[in-house]
């Protein structure tokens, strides 16, 4: 009897165990000599952080803000209570996680597939662990979920080939455990487990009802134990605003980037490579990034376009394939089992994919390829007979898991500088490595007890010092439901001025700039803080803004006289410049920038747009002010050149240029800074002058606020300090 048919007795092991208690072992030990390269930002930092919180008696939600059910909280914080809280052990829980995912796959696999099959199975599900990275690199709610779902499940398709319920109730268990860890996509794989169980099984009514409220039951006391755990410990309202209203406000409230449209499909597609780094995979991009963006296939093709959205859509694909061929077939028989346990798989991707919410970039798209790989395997039996298909697959299967072992290698061998931290060891490139070394030593030169805030969502940081936030917001999320975030985070930085400010220019683009969500916190900064000490400008990935508590100037008489008698000019190249008659507000607009009030000029294509400022200076006045292409962007190394022009046109109308520099930060990391003048107006003191701020851009150059900008001028009166002009 094939494994697809058995029906063994509730008491003995599901056939192939061992087999996927072997994989499971060898899953893990694969992943060992990756394990603790690079560094994640964003969630993991998060996690740990967090979980680190609760083993020092903090509660999530009340002291800690996040969107994830507790489950990934706890689990973690309990591995740190067994073996010590330390970057390692999230690691190998992440590891241990996917391993387990991997032996729960190959059983499911084992409904349909011969061993030799499964293992081939098993081979492609290493490879597709190197592609989903950094999805089960990290520990997270994520993999957590999907581990969980997966046991859930093989544990319900067990459930189909056996008499009791057994199996019904630990399905049920890890469904429950699936909510906990994401509530999504672990209730939505509930339901559809529930359903199958409820139209599978070819029994009566009542006995599919009894598994029904098996399952239910199960489920339903994993969640209720926890939340009654939850209410006991006294933030059961705080999760529900956070983890529950918080999402979906946040779904409601903000433009999440969505997945590739399929059309163009033969065409290079403009929004695809506008969001190129969160489109394709993460592991690739890390490894071969640049000779892939510089290469012709990318420039000149639309070939990986093509394959990126053929990546995307198959998902939903493969799951409407399958279903064309099962729903016919299952309405004339629900037998044989094989044919039910498709089915089951079919409704569990299918939840997945109706979980699916945004942002759809690489890393969260990964999410739905286990129950998509699980599909493909339950269509080989349908190969047999055809020789030529099933070693295409081989060869293909064999072909991904050697390119993917390579491209791990490779990484492995670019991320292998040590980066030794009060929470453990991690590898990364050397040039990182640096650059954590930097920025973590200037975290240790503070006092043990200062609290650090490393904006907008750089919390790792937090857990690799042993330096816990001061505030529960521990990142800035482009949406929030409170709108007295920034206001509360203001008031904990002013109970604790020596608290240090950590602003990380590296950002995901498609999340936007924080200075547009968090704008009270912005304007807060700008006025009371500058940059003090820069870390890793050199290299995109990890750069960081340190902040010094320094009140700025006062800017109200300069910004009434930009408002009322400022004019703004355009001067095409080698033409002559003209008044803009539509108004200042049309080419100039006054905003706050990492860390200072600034005047954005509005670049135009091969033409300098200047601001022009009628003042009358004092002997012994001078200009204090500064320029810079936008510290949120300093990143971006494709972005376009600038030219910052200073003058001053005098009294005969005669202009005379005093500074002009060309800035490209792309090219030249030197130029990631702010530029600094002191300029002594005392040669036109009791004249009728304008000051002429200019930025010019080059053909090509698409029409933008937020790409360069001066500092709102400051006119004092400061005769006795030397002539400064940089």
């Amino acid at each position: 009897m094939s494994a697809s048919e058995s029906t063994s007795s509730p008491r003995t092991l599901p056939p192939d165990f061992h087999l996927a208690a072997a994989c499971t072992v060898l899953a893990f030990a694969a992943q060992l000599p990756f394990a603790y390269h690079h560094a994640v930002l964003l969630d993991e930092g998060v996690v740990m952080q967090m979980a680190n919180d609760i083993t020092n008696g903090k509660v999530p939600y009340r002291d800690g803000v996040h969107y994830a059910f507790p489950g990934v909280f706890y689990l973690t914080a309990a591995v740190f209570e067994v073996f010590g809280t330390s970057l390692e052990a999230a690691r190998l829980l992440a590891a241990a996680l996917f391993a387990v995912a991997t032996g729960a796959s190959v059983l499911i696999c084992r409904w349909w597939c011969s061993r030799q099959e499964a293992i081939l199975f098993f081979l492609l599900f290493l490879a597709y662990r190197a592609w989903s990275f950094p999805h089960w690199h990290m520990i997270n709610y994520s993999p957590m979920a999907v581990t969980m779902s997966l046991v859930a499940i093989w544990a319900t398709g067990e459930h189909l080939a056996r008499t009791g319920y057994r199996w019904a109730i630990v399905a049920g268990i890890f469904c429950g455990l699936a909510v906990l860890a994401k509530q999504d996509s672990g209730g939505a794989t509930s339901v559809a487990l529930g359903i199958a169980v409820l139209t599978l099984r070819p029994e009566p009514v009542r006995h599919r009802l009894t598994s029904a409220v098996a399952i239910t039951s199960a489920a339903s006391t994993i969640i209720l134990g926890c939340l009654i755990a939850v209410w006991s410990k006294g933030y059961l309202e705080d999760m529900i605003r956070e983890a529950i209203w918080g999402p979906i406000y946040g779904a409601a409230n903000f433009d999440y980037l969505g997945r590739p449209s399929l059309f163009p499909l033969f065409a290079q597609d403009a929004h695809f490579r506008a969001n190129q780094f969160s489109y394709l995979p993460q592991l690739l991009m890390e490894t071969y990034g640049p000779q892939i963006l510089g290469s012709a296939l990318y420039r000149d093709t639309p070939a990986i376009d093509i394959a990126a959205k053929v990546i995307y859509h198959a998902p939903w694909a493969i799951a409407l394939g399958v279903a064309l061929l099962l729903i016919p077939a299952a309405w004339r028989s629900l037998q044989p089992i094989a044919r039910r346990r498709r089915m089951l798989v079919l409704l569990a991707a299918s939840a997945f994919l109706m979980a699916f919410n945004r942002p759809h970039d690489w890393i969260h798209l990964l999410v739905l390829y286990p129950p998509t790989l699980l599909l493909i395997a339950s269509a080989i039996p349908l190969t047999r007979g055809r020789p030529i298909v099933r070693v295409a697959a081989a060869a293909t299967s064999i072909a991904l898991l050697v390119g993917s072992a390579h491209l791990a290698l490779r990484f492995q061998s670019k991320h292998s500088a040590p980066v030794e931290t009060a929470r453990g060891t991690f590898y990364t490139s050397p040039v990182l490595a640096d650059g954590f070394r930097e920025v973590l030593g200037a975290i240790d030169e503070t006092a043990a007890d200062t609290p650090l805030l490393a904006y907008p969502y750089h919390t790792f940081l937090n857990f690799l010092a042993n330096r816990p936030p001061r505030t529960r917001y521990m990142y800035l999320w482009p949406v929030e439901w409170n709108k007295e975030r920034d206001d509360e985070i203001i008031a904990t930085i002013e109970a604790a001025p020596k608290t240090l400010i950590l602003y990380s220019p590296s950002q995901l683009v498609h999340l936007g700039s924080p200075r547009d969500f968090a704008e009270r916190l912005f304007e807060y900064l700008a006025a009371n803080y500058t940059i003090d000490r820069s870390y890793g400008i050199e290299t995109p990935g990890l750069s960081f803004l340190q902040l010094r508590r320094e009140p700025a100037p006062d800017r109200s008489a300069m910004l009434r006289r930009i408002e009322s008698d400022a004019i703004v000019t355009k001067q095409p190249r080698n033409g002559v410049a003209s008044e803009i008659p539509r108004g200042i507000d049309t080419f100039v607009r006054i905003a706050d920038w990492p860390f200072r009030r600034v005047v954005e000029l509005k670049t135009q294509p091969a033409a300098e747009v200047a601001l022009r400022i009628p003042v009358t200076p004092r002997l012994g006045d001078r200009l204090s002010t500064g320029y810079a292409t936008n510290p949120d962007h300093w990143e971006y190394l494709f972005s376009p050149p600038v030219r910052f022009r200073l003058a001053v046109v005098d009294k005969d109308r005669s202009e005379r240029t005093l500074i002009e520099r060309e800035i490209q930060h792309g090219t030249n990391p030197g130029q990631r800074r702010w530029f600094d003048v002191e300029l002594d107006l005392s040669p036109w003191a009791g004249q009728s002058i304008e000051i002429v701020l200019g930025v010019f851009t080059r053909w090509g150059t698409k029409p933008s606020f937020d790409l360069a900008a001066w500092e709102v001028p400051v006119i004092g009166n400061r005769a006795s300090a030397a002539d400064d002009l940089r």
